[in-house]
């Protein structure tokens, strides 16, 4: 197993640090091209290298592809098996996508995509006339599709449990704007978790020339194919962000620049930088980005943070409290158990691993007790093939050295992550 040692050089951070762009911004707006038949020519500034991004726009092109195929009349060989990996966005925007896109396809993942829920996705494209059938168990990937064209729909109005994951809704509204006249989307559950995303999604579907009501109301109408030209730079990503604003907080102090960051973000994790106010950083944009700044290093007590819409940055306010010592209360984690892995249950192992005795008292909480443990140098941090485990444990680093397994798990986000830790002073060491 490949292994990845960091020790930071010096207790200060000084630098600036270019983030690639949001994969949830990018792989709206590839959909988005798609849907406006401007795919081939779409490449905006900072599009995300991350591997959901890529995968996103290669599946993409191959069902553009198919689409010329089936226009020259020629047979169809049967089913088009496109491969999501472990990319949930990808594979939930092409389920819905794909519902009404003529053809034949099997949708398929990695062992741990089949163990993702999709049913109430599923559920609700079939009850609107989506011929979808599980090809597996009954409620999980692979999916097995023939599309329907978007005009014979039963109804145009569509109800979704959004109460597991705002990527049903997102699929949802980015499907619905193919039906003529179209559809309206109602809310049902106990609640609809990551609005933030819901509402970045009906930003983008607005500023590409699509209607869309209220995206914050229990029910809204979308209507319209994209017509308007779609941005041409795409922002960097708040949740890598985080990381960052996670190694200023363990640091003696410091300024970090992070550039093309927008004071107006459709992002939810810009929350972070008020979230990051009790460790002492400033958050101060600019023309050319973010600056963030420690000028007084301080740590608050005890934090109580609810996830529910801000699930990404679990990973790194759990790391960021427990290594700070701060005392922690997290709520709104239930869903994270659906995640590239069973999130909360791999930050309580391995803070468990590192000293720390994190706890679930039910499976909606998570409670870090204050206090600073002192590592053994050997502890290796396992990352369960989850990008977010790695990015956030990494930061550790800044109060004592620490080993990563898997390092190359960060490719599902953030590319050169390790490149960027080494050009703000610390040293690397890959065995």
């Amino acid at each position: 197993m490949e292994t990845l040692s960091i020790r930071f050089k010096s207790p200060s951070l000084t630098g600036k640090v270019a983030i690639p762009g949001s994969k949830s911004i990018g792989n709206r707006l590839l959909v988005l091209a798609y849907l406006g038949g401007r795919l081939h020519d779409y490449h905006p500034d900072n599009m995300a290298t991350a591997d959901d991004t890529v995968r996103m726009r290669r599946l993409l092109d191959e069902v553009a592809a198919q689409r010329v195929v089936r226009a020259t009349g020629a047979d169809n060989t049967g089913a088009v098996r496109l491969d999501c990996a472990n990319a949930g966005t990808v594979l939930r925007f092409l389920t819905a996508l794909l519902a009404f896109e003529p053809g034949e396809w099997l949708l398929d993942g990695s062992p741990r995509m089949r163990r993702r829920p999709i049913a109430p996705l599923v559920e609700t494209l079939q009850a609107v006339g989506a011929d979808i059938r599980y090809a597996g168990e009954a409620g999980y990937p692979p999916l097995s599709i023939r599309g329907i064209e978007a005009a014979s729909v039963k109804t145009k109005d569509w109800a979704i449990d959004a109460s597991l994951s705002s990527q049903y809704v997102s699929a949802l509204m980015l499907a619905g704007c193919r039906v003529p006249g179209g559809v309206r989307l109602r809310m049902t559950g106990e609640r609809t978790v990551s609005q933030p995303y819901i509402r970045m999604t009906a930003a983008l579907l607005r500023a590409a020339g699509v209607a869309v009501g209220d995206a914050e109301a229990a029910a809204f109408e979308v209507c319209g194919l994209p017509t308007a030209a779609l941005p041409t730079c795409v922002e960097p990503d708040w949740s890598s962000a985080s990381y960052f604003y996670g190694l200023l907080a363990l640091s003696a102090g410091g300024a970090l620049h992070l550039p093309g960051f927008l004071k107006d973000s459709c992002q939810g994790d810009r929350i972070a930088a008020e979230w990051f106010e009790a460790w002492g950083i400033e958050s101060r944009f600019e023309a050319d980005g973010l600056h963030i700044e420690r000028r007084t290093p301080r740590c608050p007590k005890r934090v109580a943070l609810d996830f529910t819409h801000h699930p990404d940055l679990l990973q790194t306010m759990a790391v960021v409290c427990a290594a700070s010592g701060v005392e922690a209360r997290f709520t709104g984690i239930r869903n994270l158990k659906y995640k590239e892995t069973d999130r909360v249950a791999a930050v309580v192992a391995e803070l468990n691993r590192l000293r720390v005795k994190a706890e679930t008292p039910d499976d909606d909480t998570l409670v870090i007790p204050s206090g600073q443990p002192e590592i053994k140098p050997e502890t290796v941090v396992q990352t369960y093939g989850d990008h977010r485990m790695a990015l956030a444990f990494s930061m550790w680093a800044v109060v004592q050295p620490i080993t990563i397994a898997e390092p190359a798990v960060v490719g599902k986000s953030f590319e050169g992550y390790w490149t960027s830790l080494e050009a703000l002073g610390a040293e690397i060491a890959l065995r």
